[in-house]
């Protein structure tokens, strides 16, 4: 089954998307914080993570630089999820440490296209 982990500081999103994905035949699991993602990851080894860019006090773009940095983590397909920055803004960043993102407020079906996408490649 592949996995998905989805953090985001706002809990009425990340039950969403986990009701939808693990109806898809996902399996999920939710983060509030970002405090252990890497904890969380080596733990529950996800094959994507849905990355809020605004977790609290962090960026979640540099979360996922950081979790990129690390060789183990090279083959961990990343999204970002966003409401807070313009798509030119995200289309224009020259340092991608993630695999794809999705503007909030989204679109059902179109996170669920995004996530078989990320899944293929």
């Amino acid at each position: 089954m592949k996995k998905i982990l989805i953090v985001d500081d706002e809990p009425d999103i990340t039950e969403i998307l986990s009701i939808i994905l693990t109806e898809e035949g996902y399996e999920v699991k939710t983060l509030n914080t970002a405090a252990h993602i890497q904890y969380e990851i080596d733990d529950f080894k996800p094959a994507l993570i849905l990355l809020d860019v605004k977790i609290w006090e962090l960026d979640g773009r540099l979360v996922a630089k950081e979790i990129r940095d690390l060789e183990k983590n090279k083959a961990l397909k990343i999204c970002l999820v966003t409401g807070s920055f313009p798509n030119e803004e995200i289309k224009g960043l020259t340092i991608k440490s993630f695999d794809a993102y999705i503007m909030k407020p989204f679109n059902i079906i179109d996170i669920l296209e995004m996530v078989a996408q990320l899944f293929e490649h």
